[in-house]
């Protein structure tokens, strides 16, 4: 099971999924592809309160403490069981007794009941309570691109209690292996919340998941295709730069110490704003291509390539973990640089 903290600064650049997760051969099942990457039990477990301790009196004047535990009837635990790496018990959360948990197994026997796609990578992270599941989509052209983008559709499935299972539509240029985002509304999520048994429409919604991501990604094309045709100007990168890596505002009566912290963002924004612009004048990987020259779909490439693989050691822009890039802060960042660039653009 991946914790997604691997050093990729000197290895071949891979798409997220397949580091994450386990890559697949061709026409693999979601259930092969399970089998294959080691099946592990996730349960609902009672909960107990402690109580208080009591001394119990024995005889020959002897006594012994003894607590009693009562089961707390309004929740549960979400416990994964012993795996081939981890052979201890690890408790996910404790939810309220509505919640009804999604396993693996469910999730692997309705992907091949109702999507029915071979998988191409799976994996679980955070000790297996994310389950993911991959499958590939049509490869997109961009004008000027030499290779375009390769697309997955990826299936994250929570078991916590706190999140939804996502369908998540994951571009990644070719040229450059950059792990590109699709914007805030070309995603979707079944929401599985703890209080609502609402576990039979997962059905329905995986059922036409794969033709719906189908239909995100010619949105996400005409996207790429509005970067592509813009001539991105001096100020537009500026203010995209302000969105990328806003400069901190310094407070009124600021200590030596709050002084020094905002000495030290101030230059770790302006580095990152000046290797974004290196990138994008040609330092970046694929940018040796004149068709991306100037346009926003080249600005925007040169600043996913710097927040995913980083910069020289030293120039001091650091690489993303591959989980930060693939579903944290890292990807938040991507995601609302295309939103303000796709509004740029239109």
């Amino acid at each position: 099971m991946s914790s997604g903290q691997i050093n990729r600064r000197n290895a071949p650049r891979v798409p997220w999924v397949n580091v994450l997760g386990e890559k697949q051969g061709e026409n693999v099942s979601a259930r092969e592809a399970y089998e294959n990457l080691g099946p592990y039990d996730v349960s609902l477990r009672d909960v107990f309160i402690q109580g208080e301790k009591r001394i119990e009196t024995l005889p020959y004047g002897a006594s012994r403490a003894t607590t009693k535990y009562s089961k707390a009837p309004r929740h549960q635990a979400i416990v994964r069981g012993p795996t081939a790496t981890d052979l201890s018990e690890k408790v996910f959360n404790v939810v309220g007794n509505k919640y009804r948990l999604i396993t693996p197994d469910v999730i692997v026997d309705l992907w091949d009941k109702y999507i029915g796609r071979p998988v191409t990578s799976i994996g679980a992270l955070d000790g297996g309570e994310r389950f993911f599941l991959a499958t590939k989509l049509p490869t997109v052209r961009v004008p000027g691109d030499k290779e375009g983008i390769d697309n997955t559709l990826v299936l994250v499935s929570p078991m916590n209690g706190r999140q939804a299972i996502v369908g998540l539509l994951v571009p990644i240029r070719l040229i450059c292996t950059n792990g590109m985002v699709a914007m805030g509304d070309i995603k979707e999520a079944f929401t599985l919340r703890h209080y609502q048994n609402n576990v039979k429409q997962l059905p329905e919604w995986l059922k036409g998941v794969y033709d719906r991501n189908i239909a995100n990604l010619d949105r996400m094309e005409q996207a790429w295709n509005a970067l592509a045709k813009h001539m991105i100007t001096d100020q537009e990168v500026r203010d995209t730069l302000d969105v990328a890596f806003p400069l901190p505002v310094p407070q009124p009566d600021m200590d030596m110490e709050q002084r020094d912290q905002h000495l030290r963002q101030w230059d770790s924004a302006q580095k990152h704003r000046s290797l974004t612009r290196e990138f994008f004048n040609g330092r970046g990987a694929g940018m040796d291509n004149k068709a991306n020259h100037g346009t926003a779909y080249g600005f925007y490439n040169s600043f996913v390539e710097l927040i995913d693989w980083g910069a020289n050691a030293g120039e001091g822009a650091k690489m993303a973990t591959v989980r930060s890039a693939a579903m944290g802060m890292a990807y938040k960042k991507k995601e609302a640089v295309l939103t303000h660039l796709v509004g740029v653009a239109n």
